[in-house]
């Protein structure tokens, strides 16, 4: 798995305690991106050229653009934590996966005590009764 992937995977997943809309935003920015890219990796290679000198230099401009794109994103990332919305809705999944813990505890107790009552119910004569 490339590390495109596992941003990907990771932004999923934390957009997925977010509405729908927020999920369908999420894909299609991450749809644009992928064509903003190839669009400044390919207007390079038109404006700086093909030559192995140019490569090099229309590399260095690409990774540069790319690195300032992905600071401008991690910088939005932080911002985007700090409001209202975000914490309304991480706060909701929490309680969710808090509620769902709970819950599934409680099964679990219940299942426990249903295998053991039978065993709790039954009482086997004592020697003295015989």
């Amino acid at each position: 798995m490339c590390i495109r992937d596992r941003y990907q995977s990771g932004g999923a997943g934390f957009v997925s305690r977010f509405p729908g809309d927020c999920i369908a935003s999420f894909f299609s920015g991450t749809g644009l991106s992928g064509v903003l890219f190839n669009s400044t990796r390919l207007i390079l290679l038109i404006v700086v050229g093909t030559s192995e000198n140019s490569l090099q230099i229309g590399s260095i401009i690409y990774f540069a653009i790319s690195t300032l794109f992905l600071l401008i994103c991690f910088g939005l990332f932080d911002v985007f934590n700090q409001t209202e919305f975000a914490k309304h809705y991480m706060e909701k999944c929490h309680a969710q996966q808090s509620s769902r813990k709970q819950s599934q505890s409680n099964v679990l107790i219940e299942q426990l005590i249903d295998e053991i009552k039978p065993c709790l119910l039954y009482t086997s004569p004592s020697p003295r009764d015989s």
